[in-house]
């Protein structure tokens, strides 16, 4: 089931290679000019020299949120669940957000559009419980 509500966020696509491994990587918590980063496409998310922690939401290519993780420290990699398309990330706060459920429409249409082949991350570590592998 899935909430209905209207809320506006400045989205930042990313689709290159380069720039989904990048990620917020090198900035700055509290100095971005969007709200949110969307990886496009995405099958995992690590943390790996990041300086804090980060909000993370799965969706599909519906964009429907399929898991979500808060509060993802420095040093983790994050591996999806099935069907996961692409990733919204922000940094990680005390305030609302979304929900496992929720249905993205202003970024739907992004979704569907062709991109390069997704990365093959079988390689990497696999999820504990909490959706997101500690590696130091």
């Amino acid at each position: 089931m899935s909430r209905t509500h209207k809320t506006c966020m400045k989205v930042k696509t990313v689709t290159s290679y380069y720039g989904r491994m990048k990620g917020l990587l090198g900035t700055r918590q509290h100095q971005l000019n969007f709200d949110v980063l969307h990886l496009i496409p995405c099958k995992g998310v690590h943390t790996f020299g990041m300086q804090y922690a980060l909000d993370l939401a799965f969706l599909n290519r519906q964009g429907q949120v399929i898991a979500l993780y808060r509060n993802v420290v420095p040093n983790r990699v994050c591996q999806s669940p099935p069907k996961t398309h692409s990733v919204l990330e922000r940094p990680a706060s005390k305030n609302a957000w979304l929900l496992v459920g929720d249905h993205i429409e202003n970024i739907t249409a992004k979704l569907g559009e062709e991109h390069e082949p997704n990365e093959d991350m079988s390689h990497l570590p696999r999820k504990s419980n909490n959706g997101c592998e500690n590696l130091l």
